[in-house]
């Protein structure tokens, strides 16, 4: 009997219950090698200069229809609103208001960033918030959405189960061009596996065009399919 069936034998007894210690460790190897294959991916100081960098040389700048989910104090989204000042462009932004729907770290907590459901006020008449679950708003969102306009999808939401939906139900309207951008993509059990996890489930190979790091850390990082 060879080593490997030795172990499936005694897995059953030896890891009898699912491990969250063991998954962290297993996916943070993973996100390192990913990492690693990427090194090379041009990286920029902050999070502005990532935004604008994307904005102006990678779309000049071109009309935009752009989609949040995880919208929180909607910082991201006027950024996204100021840089693109084409007419043309639009804004929707999907969230609760009312904070994280689960945990999300030891740490951070379900009911984090909330604005005890209030929607913030952002002055641009481009800019349309959509409140509620992803997965009570996505869906009849799209019954309505016609596209004409390259995709800027802006994938905020920190939880696996949050940004796997996201992805799952976009595949079908995403083509050659749109750009995929993930704003937590450090943890390795939530965004960054939902994007290995899609990857994977559709056979999808975006290409990394730019990222925002401290070191080996990769805190943002944008795709294009």
């Amino acid at each position: 009997m060879s080593v490997y069936q030795r172990l499936q034998k005694m897995s059953p007894y030896l890891w009898f219950r699912y491990s969250n210690t063991i998954e962290l460790v297993n996916m943070n190897a993973m996100l390192k090698d990913f990492l690693k294959k990427h090194s090379n991916v041009r990286s920029m100081p902050n999070r502005l200069e990532y935004f604008s960098f994307i904005n102006n040389q990678i779309i000049s700048n071109l009309p935009i229809t752009y989609l949040e989910f995880g919208v929180y104090n909607g910082e991201s989204i006027k950024t996204w609103a100021r840089l693109n000042k084409n007419d043309s462009s639009i804004f929707y932004g999907f969230d609760t208001f009312t904070g994280l729907p689960e945990d999300w770290t030891f740490k951070v907590k379900k009911g984090e960033f909330s604005l005890e459901g209030n929607i913030p006020n952002l002055d641009d008449s481009r800019i349309h918030l959509i409140k509620g679950l992803f997965q009570e708003t996505l869906r009849p969102f799209l019954q309505t959405f016609k596209r004409d306009k390259q995709l800027i999808i802006h994938l905020d939401a920190d939880l696996y189960s949050s940004t796997m939906f996201v992805l799952s139900v976009l595949d079908n309207i995403l083509k050659s061009g749109d750009i995929l951008m993930f704003d937590e993509f450090s943890n390795p059990t939530h965004e960054f596996k939902a994007f290995i996890d899609w990857c994977s489930a559709f056979n999808r190979e975006p290409k990394a065009i730019l990222k925002v790091n401290e070191g080996w850390i990769v805190h943002q990082i944008a795709f294009q399919i």
